[in-house]
């Protein structure tokens, strides 16, 4: 669009507004990108000159237009509006205020020197008539010409050089040089993904991970099929575009599909597709493929041209509920043929590595100024856990079968005059069996982008798992969000928290010694502990762990021995057939 536009007009270029909502991560991604094309312009020769952010703070009720008033926010400023007690609206810097003061301050730094300016080329459009006259050049090639060479250009305002309907000419034939299309970075490749999570379920680890590796690969992230289609239906494939980089792919299909043997071949015929829609300037012609699901390996590994494989296995999958028998003997096939394995958690690593020989362990990462904002007084209580009896012991997160839903019944039984509020939403575990008191309160579903107002109703953060095969390898994400919250934090004796954290978070294995630990927490919390935790949350952030992961993939998939480039013999699918989707949370 801005050649298009340099090319009509022949003037200087300035983006007065940009701006995208959501997540603060989608919010940097955009700035980067805006700053990626103003550079990539200007080598170009086109004069983009300046990027402006707009709006300044974030707008109130902009999707009306204000033509109403209900007082919604729209995050889409360099500072937030934070909603006070009294109603009124105080303006909070951001993470992208920051950025945009550093990448002002640098001049073209980021964007790089305008040492050439293009002529404008001949317009192509029938419909789009040039307003000047241009000099005689192919459409094949830019041509470019030097600032130091450029006189004469005694522009009257139309937008077309020196006023007399030609380009400027002094020393032109001296300056004028063609300038073949830059090839792209080789490490700006896409990324597929195949996970059992999808993207719009709870934000965890594969979220935080791919939302960063997006800003420098576009990324497709291809979900398991849902069969909700109604019979003679035929299946279709929806496309998500969630983040400027990132595109989600969720086929739905009618019920009959689940058992049928072509299925395989159409998610990866879908997948293929999807693949053709997002491949901008051949990122995914050889893409890296990034696997969270062995059982989507089943049909896929082996099937794709890629550069390599990883495997990102952040559980032990075979041991969650419902685990499909084949798992294993899929996961033992995507290990053969994966290049780098990363693990979620250190126990998880301690098996693995017997697996493969190379195996890291990454942990848990935390938007620690996002979780950190329980502890800001501006930060408003929902109102459907502000009216509840303090003190407040909380929980965010999946609930299912790791969740020790027994031992928090009985500490609502035994402390009446608590609170038990837990906010997350309830899968594979039958609702009926849940504990129920009136203490007790089972919340749904709340967004990320909330957690942290949650948190600010809670007195003490609880991680009540269940000690079972299913939490056998877990790494909890939410230890490192509950530090930052500054809030006290109890968990029952979970490996990877106790090899961890035990001098961070109470430890307790009994409802008994978990309220114990809670009166403890309620009546002398340790302030020295808790800034610790603050310390430990701030240092580890997602943006090191990505880096740390991004270099370690760069190094494996160079290898000339790496797994990936052995031949993958493709599953064919014999006998009776049935999807089978990945357990998960």
């Amino acid at each position: 669009v801005a050649s298009d536009y340099f090319n009509r007009y022949g003037l200087p270029m300035l983006v007065t507004e940009t701006s995208i909502e959501g997540k603060s991560i989608n919010r940097e991604i955009w700035l980067d990108r805006m700053v990626e094309d103003a550079k990539s312009l200007r080598a170009d020769g086109i004069p983009l000159v300046g990027l402006i952010w707009w709006p300044l703070f974030d707008h109130l009720d902009w999707d009306g237009a204000m033509t109403h008033r209900i007082g919604k926010l729209h995050e889409v400023g360099l500072y937030k509006l934070a909603r006070q007690a009294d109603g009124n609206l105080r303006r909070v810097g951001t993470p992208l205020a920051k950025a945009f003061a550093e990448l002002a301050a640098g001049g073209d730094t980021a964007v790089g020197p305008l040492e050439q300016v293009a002529i404008p080329t001949p317009q192509v459009s029938d419909e789009l008539p040039p307003l000047a006259d241009f000099i005689g050049i192919g459409s094949d090639d830019r041509m470019m010409v030097s600032l130091g060479e450029v006189t004469g250009a005694n522009g009257n305002g139309n937008g077309h050089g020196n006023g007399n309907g030609n380009a400027a000419t002094t020393n032109r034939a001296a300056a004028v040089t063609p300038v073949r299309p830059r090839s792209k970075a080789t490490d700006h490749y896409g990324i597929i993904v195949f996970s059992h999570l999808r993207w719009g379920f709870v934000w965890q680890r594969p979220q935080q991970f791919l939302s960063r590796f997006a800003r420098q690969h576009p990324v497709l992230f291809v979900e398991e099929p849902i069969f909700d289609q109604p019979e003679g239906t035929e299946p279709n494939v929806e496309l998500h575009h969630v983040m400027p980089s990132l595109t989600v792919a969720c086929p739905h299909c009618p019920p009959s599909y689940r058992s049928s043997t072509d299925l395989p071949a159409l998610l990866l015929k879908w997948t293929l597709q999807a693949v053709e829609q997002v491949n901008e300037h051949g990122a995914f012609d050889q893409p890296l493929l990034w696997y969270y699901s062995p059982m989507d390996s089943a049909w896929s590994l082996g099937e794709l041209p890629c550069r390599g494989v990883v495997y990102d296995c952040m559980d032990e999958l075979s041991q969650f509920k419902n685990a499909p028998p084949s798992l294993i003997a899929h996961e033992a096939r995507l290990m053969k043929a994966s290049d780098i394995v990363f693990t979620g958690g250190r126990n998880l690593f301690e098996k693995k590595r017997t697996q493969h020989d190379n195996v890291h362990f990454f942990g848990c990462g935390v938007e620690a100024d996002h979780f950190g904002q329980a502890m800001d007084t501006s930060t408003s209580v929902p109102p459907d856990i502000d009216f509840v009896d303090r003190p407040i012991l909380g929980w965010f997160g999946v609930i299912d079968e790791r969740v020790d839903y027994h031992m928090v019944g009985e500490m609502a039984r035994m402390k009446p005059q608590w609170s038990f509020a837990m906010v997350g939403p309830i899968v594979k575990v039958d609702p009926k069996v849940l504990p129920h008191s009136p203490n007790l309160y089972w919340m749904g579903e709340r967004d990320y982008s909330v957690l942290p107002n949650y948190c600010r109703a809670f007195d003490v953060c609880m991680m009540c798992f269940a000690i079972n095969d299913a939490t056998e390898f877990i790494n909890p994400t939410k230890a490192l969000e509950y530090l930052a919250t500054g809030k006290p934090v109890i968990s029952t004796p979970v490996k990877d928290v106790v090899s961890q954290y035990s001098d961070l978070i109470d430890i307790a294995a009994t409802p008994q010694a978990f309220v114990e630990a809670a009166e403890r927490a309620l009546n002398a919390p340790d302030r020295q502990r808790i800034e610790r935790g603050l310390v430990q949350a701030r240092q580890s952030t997602w943006e090191a762990t990505v880096a740390n992961m991004r270099s370690l993939i760069k190094e494996s998939i160079a290898r000339p021995d790496r797994p990936s480039v052995a031949r993958i013999d493709p599953i064919q699918p014999s006998g009776a057939y049935e999807y089978v989707t990945t357990p998960g949370s």
